[in-house]
């Protein structure tokens, strides 16, 4: 004997093991190819006037935008208080919505912020809208240069 184990033919160890290599091998077969992956920062402006926030991003074709991670920051006229933030993937005539889960205090005396880890996917050529609305207090931008930002962390991958 050289030491080496020996599955024995008909055995049912031997049939167990090629059911198991034909399994895999289908999910194999079968599984999306993934193309190159590339982290990205997409950087949301939106002007605050009001208790609501509005602001997009365009998805390029051919991509696809994994966003893993969410955050939000504004200026307020006082004390906020969260509505809602929403982002909602407006792609070929269906938009669907997730709703960030919201801090219990906003983020402090004139000032509102968020951050929460996500899972989204944004097909090539969809548009990402953010909704960020206050149930009570204001958005307020201090000067032209000074937007109200939401900030989508993740990676773009190229459609297969």
């Amino acid at each position: 004997m050289s030491g080496k184990a020996m599955i024995r033919p008909n055995s049912p160890l031997h049939h167990l093991l090629a059911i198991f290599t034909i399994i895999v091998s289908v999910f194999m077969v079968d599984a999306p190819a993934r193309g190159a992956e590339e982290p990205l920062t997409a950087v949301i402006h939106c002007k605050g006037a009001s208790d609501q926030c509005v602001g997009h991003y365009s998805v390029p074709a051919n991509q696809q935008f994994v966003i893993k991670y969410v955050s939000f920051s504004c200026n307020t006229t006082r004390n906020p208080n969260w509505g809602e933030f929403l982002i909602t993937i407006a792609a070929a005539g269906v938009n669907t919505s997730t709703a960030v889960t919201l801090p219990q205090n906003a983020g402090g005396k004139a000032f509102a912020q968020l951050g929460q880890t996500v899972l989204i996917y944004a097909a090539g050529s969809s548009q990402i809208y953010v909704f960020a609305i206050l149930k009570e207090g204001a958005f307020a931008s201090l000067s032209e240069t000074d937007d109200c930002n939401a900030v989508l962390t993740g990676s773009m991958e190229t459609a297969s």
